[in-house]
């Protein structure tokens, strides 16, 4: 019986920030992609900041629907991130690792990874347009909402493990803009104020929220690709919803004693 085959990738990259060179392998790790049934290891060395990795994998996978290179980079930087942890731990820093070209490893031709949102990139047929719709909300002092939200969101793009965590805090974020003072907890009413405002509904919301608590509650799952594309949609659906009050000089906003009923009790 002959041995079975193995698919195998590499990648290159580096850590950052780059003033600080990171020394680190060879390591190899087993990896499980439980949610796919995918297998395999994960090897890689850091030499100066510069990554060299690969991964290899008796599952072909290309069967799994995945964003194909972007994926794998993504099981790839789960590989080094702890050893990176570790090391920023130890030097009281924060640590990035940037994989930036793969390729099979029989094919003498490096791909640049994709950085890129389909989901989000395709809400717009002109980006410069909606850069512009967003930047001219910047001057209110009530842009600070929609300006965190979409730091969240970015944290989103670059972490496919964490997409439900930072989507849910940037509609968390947007929600907090209707809360009666900053430091009140998000309640019930606020919540549902914030629906009625935007328009939006729970299980739209709901949607993101699914996957935000796979990662507060300290669980491994990693989120299927077409999931992620699900949840960017809900979020930039729920963020255009919010962009569009915004606009209209958050006019709309429902009224909060119309929302929540009358006030009892003396003041």
């Amino acid at each position: 019986m002959g041995q079975k085959k193995l698919f195998k990738y590499e990648f290159r990259g580096l850590i950052h920030p780059l003033l600080v060179k990171f020394n680190w392998g060879p390591v190899v790790s087993p990896f499980s992609f439980p949610e796919l049934g995918m297998t395999g290891k994960v090897g890689f060395e850091v030499h100066d900041g510069e990554v060299l990795a690969h991964l290899e994998s008796p599952q072909d996978p290309k069967e799994f629907n995945l964003i194909f290179m972007g994926c794998l980079g993504e099981i790839v930087k789960l590989g080094i991130y702890p050893y990176l942890d570790a090391f920023g731990y130890a030097n009281g820093l924060a640590f990035s690792v940037e994989l930036t070209q793969a390729k099979e490893a029989n094919s003498g031709d490096w791909k640049w990874l994709p950085v890129q949102v389909p989901v989000l990139r395709e809400r717009t047929k002109s980006p410069d347009d909606k850069f512009r719709e967003i930047c001219d909300l910047y001057d209110s002092p009530k842009a600070w909402y929609l300006q965190k939200a979409l730091s969240d969101l970015r944290s989103a793009i670059a972490s496919a493990s964490d997409t439900g965590l930072f989507c849910y805090r940037a509609v968390e974020t947007l929600a907090s803009f209707f809360k009666e003072t900053p430091h009140e907890k998000l309640t019930n009413d606020t919540w549902e104020l914030f629906r009625k405002s935007i328009h939006a509904s729970r299980d739209e919301i709901n949607v993101i929220k699914r996957y935000a608590d796979i990662s507060r509650h300290g669980s491994v799952t990693r989120i299927p690709t077409e999931k992620r594309a699900e949840v960017f949609a809900a979020t930039g659906n729920i963020i255009d919803k919010f962009v569009m009050l915004a606009k209209r000089g958050y006019d709309g906003r429902a009224s909060p004693i119309e929302k929540l009923g009358p006030k009892t009790g003396t003041d």
